[in-house]
């Protein structure tokens, strides 16, 4: 596979010229506001390989260079350019049935005419990012591309809401005819957690005793201001300073894999949630309001139960913090501070 993206936006233009110029493959971002905070990354441009095959007989593309692998936070959008060099002896002619060459979706993900979560025109699914078509990330945007000329392909994906691996599979063809060579061209988009878009206050530690409550404050912004957030704890040795959390296998997942989901406490309860009571040590689809804050108290349930308040945005509704290979969390998720709770005959009093 070449490549790796987030968001993607193709250009075709038609030059006789190599592709010299890495600023060509530049990246354009597209930052919403909300979620400033977040930064983007991007890797250095692949260039074209220094031997291309030419004068195959008819519809013929070879891959010449692209922008190069893409970390967009969640609902950024970012440019991405794909070359393609016309290596047969037929040219693209923008707008002639039968001449005009697109890039498709392709396999392994989504598959061939496939729509994809990347980008699309807004059906099957797709997200609307202005392509042609939910299967067509772009057309050929100049009338002309002859033998030996290259074609700048650029279209526009977006980051899904979840962090994530996500990809993209690219093909060229010619709409209605034939789809021309497979090079494995791909975008493998890294989408990463907006780091304050959850925060749970105090982040401090605290003691005391077991009858006593703590108040926390919970902040959300950005896409985690749309819907809501589940509320639950973990035991506060099961997550680092690195952000990463304990975990365990859960349910089968699509295509057979596992899935690993934060292990969760039950030693402590919500007792109040802006006010109205609760109880219950898991909290599924917490109201989010206008202004993004949500204030709770918690009490032990357990003795000398040492716990921390999470929240996090449920992207599927199951109720589970879902967890990569490493432990680091795949949605949105703020951790407030420890708690530990001590029965008085427990020698130390409390903070």
């Amino acid at each position: 596979m070449i490549g790796s993206f987030v968001v993607v936006t193709l250009i075709a233009a038609a030059s006789s010229l190599a592709l010299s110029n890495p600023s060509m493959f530049s990246f354009s971002g597209v930052v919403p506001a909300a979620t400033a905070q977040c930064v983007d990354a991007l890797a250095p441009s692949l260039p074209p390989p220094a031997v291309v095959p030419s004068g195959v007989e008819g519809f013929h593309a070879a891959w010449y260079g692209q922008s190069g692998y893409a970390t967009l936070c969640p609902g950024h959008q970012s440019n991405v350019v794909v070359a393609y060099y016309n290596s047969g002896t037929r040219a693209w002619v923008a707008g002639r049935p039968g001449e005009t060459a697109f890039l498709g979706t392709s396999g392994p993900v989504p598959g061939q005419d496939r729509s994809s979560v990347l980008g699309g025109d807004g059906t099957h699914g797709s997200p609307n990012t202005n392509w042609p078509s939910y299967g067509r990330a772009a057309m050929q945007p100049v009338p002309y591309v002859g033998p030996g000329q290259v074609a700048w392909f650029e279209f526009t994906v977006q980051a899904p809401p979840a962090p994530g691996n996500y990809q993209l599979a690219l093909r060229p063809l010619i709409e209605g005819v034939t789809w021309m060579e497979d090079f494995g061209v791909s975008f493998d988009v890294t989408v990463v957690a907006d780091p304050d878009a959850i925060s749970v206050t105090p982040g401090s530690a605290l003691t005391m005793f077991d009858q006593a409550s703590r108040l926390y404050s919970l902040q959300l912004s950005g896409a985690a201001l749309t819907g809501c957030v589940d509320l639950a704890f973990i035991d506060a040795a099961t997550s680092d300073a690195g952000g990463s959390f304990r975990g365990s296998p859960s349910s089968l997942a699509g295509g057979g894999a596992i899935r690993r989901t934060a292990d969760l406490s039950s030693a402590a309860v919500f007792t109040t949630i802006n006010t109205s009571a609760a109880d219950a040590s898991l909290i599924q689809c917490v109201p989010v309001p206008p202004d993004g804050r949500v204030e709770f108290t918690i009490e032990a349930l357990s003795r000398d139960a040492v716990v921390r308040p999470i929240a996090f945005h449920d992207l599927d509704g199951d109720g589970a913090l879902h967890l990569d290979p490493t432990g680091q969390p795949l949605e949105p998720v703020g951790t407030g501070g420890t708690t530990r709770f001590i029965t008085p005959e427990a020698g130390a009093g409390p903070d």
